[in-house]
């Protein structure tokens, strides 16, 4: 499924070019995955060979893709799920691009920002729905955020795919893997745009990075108060 910005770029086009893509300079990447999940999905007879395991796993993603809609995330897009990662990226819509002075301060923060709804949110949809499987404990988990330039594309001629490239991408998967399970892992230069927005971090220090390297990174520690009810949707679920 296209982008409405991109199945608008197709319909307003003279001529098909054979070829859609974009260059971003200021966006923000998230990876948020669904910890336990693997652990959990069983194909058993009390959970209708596995369809309960799936059920679960579509509600929480399901919720995801309603709180982009929220009028405060519209910059957000949904990239794409990946097994039981959800990939989202700030910036991409030229719509609604900043001034280029605070674009990647802003990019960065209404990331981060997400993140935090997002486990919030998917803790208490967990906690609801697995509560007939007690033996694994599944969470949400935002592991990896980063910002910078991308490529954004659409690939296939059949059933064609959206997707976003770069170093950007590849080193917040980077930082979602590193990282430790319940901790998001952000690069240095991420970590000095969102203290200034008043996150928190502790230094993690050098880590190995395929391709790039050791790299400085933090964990994000806490976040600015913001009223948690009117913020997340998901929290209907505990009703």
């Amino acid at each position: 499924m296209l982008p409405n910005h991109v199945l608008e770029y197709f319909l307003n086009a003279d001529e098909y070019s054979g070829l859609y893509y974009q260059n971003h300079q200021e966006t923000g990447v998230m990876f948020a995955s669904i910890h336990g999940f693997d652990e959990f999905y069983e194909e058993l007879t009390v959970n209708n060979q596995g369809i309960e395991c799936m059920r679960l796993l579509n509600e929480i993603f399901a919720d995801f893709d309603q709180l982009l809609r929220e009028e405060r995330f519209q910059c957000l897009e949904k990239i794409k799920t990946i097994g039981c990662v959800y990939m989202v990226a700030s910036g991409l819509k030229t719509s609604l691009r900043r001034c280029r002075v605070r674009a990647m301060s802003w990019h960065c923060g209404i990331t981060v920002s997400l993140s935090c709804v997002l486990c919030d949110g998917a803790v208490v949809s967990c906690n609801v729905m697995a509560s007939w499987c007690h033996s694994v404990v599944v969470s949400c988990h935002v592991r990896g955020i980063n910002h910078g330039p991308i490529v954004a594309g659409v690939i296939g001629a059949k059933k064609p795919q959206y997707d976003i490239w770069g170093d950007t991408v590849n080193v917040a998967s980077r930082m979602d893997s590193t990282a430790e399970v319940g901790k998001t892992q952000v690069l240095q230069e991420t970590q000095v745009l969102l203290a200034a927005q008043g996150y928190g971090f502790e230094y993690r220090g050098p880590i190995a990075v395929k391709g790039k390297g050791n790299l400085i990174t933090y964990y994000l520690v806490n976040k600015p108060n913001f009223d948690k009810d009117s913020l997340s949707p998901l929290k209907r679920m505990q009703k």
